[in-house]
């Protein structure tokens, strides 16, 4: 125990163990029904996984190798720093006995980038089960219902919103604005939807297209 401590608190092994303790933190704090937006994070993500992929860059092609558009970012993100922590925890202890700090960084990065292949094994069966999950969100048709905006905002970019139904708890959705922008708390209308990007397109209320 003494000595895994003692690797757990060295530069390199320490970056990663807070960004693990801080993804675990998202998943407590989401647990408890409290949310992101509720610490006032601007995260272009939600609990339940729908992220426009566009919008991250050159990372969108690494998240749909890890079946991003399937599995939910924050679990990718959860995978990957696990794997991630693991592989240097285990490789510090192996192959730096002595905790040199240059090779500590070295092993931490050979561990992120064996994290990623990893990770693909451990999304794979997970991804039909995160389809079949948000098929059944959508059943209930939500074209033409309103909800309220819980990202910071909605402009014509991205945002979320959440839709109540029927049955079931609300849908909490991707969308975009294309009138402009519209705050945290005001109220929606959903017009359409794009599939080919996953993103609904809404209206205030308060100025209902003509």
């Amino acid at each position: 125990m003494q000595e895994f401590l003692h690797h757990l608190s060295q530069p390199y092994n320490l970056a990663i163990s807070v960004f693990l303790g801080m993804i675990l933190l998202y998943w407590i704090v989401s647990f408890f029904g409290v949310g992101l937006d509720a610490l006032d994070v601007d995260i272009d993500m939600d609990a339940d996984g729908g992220t426009n992929l566009a919008s991250l860059g050159p990372l969108s092609g690494i998240i749909k190798f890890l079946n991003g558009g399937s599995v939910p970012l924050t679990g990718i993100a959860t995978f990957l720093a696990i794997c991630t922590w693991f592989f240097s925890i285990t490789g510090n202890d192996l192959f730096n006995p002595e905790a040199d700090n240059r090779t500590g960084w070295i092993i931490l990065g050979i561990s992120s980038l064996i994290a990623i292949p990893a990770a693909k094994l451990i999304t794979w069966p997970l991804a039909p089960f995160f389809r079949k999950l948000r098929e059944s969100e959508i059943v209930e048709p939500i074209l033409g219902q309103t909800g309220v905006v819980i990202s910071r905002k909605v402009d014509a970019a991205y945002g979320q919103a959440e839709v109540a139904r029927k049955e079931g708890a609300p849908a909490s959705i991707n969308c975009i604005c294309p009138e402009g922008e519209i705050p945290r708390g005001e109220t929606i209308k959903v017009v359409s939807y794009d599939q080919q990007s996953g993103l609904y397109t809404v209206h205030p209320i308060q100025n209902p297209p003509n």
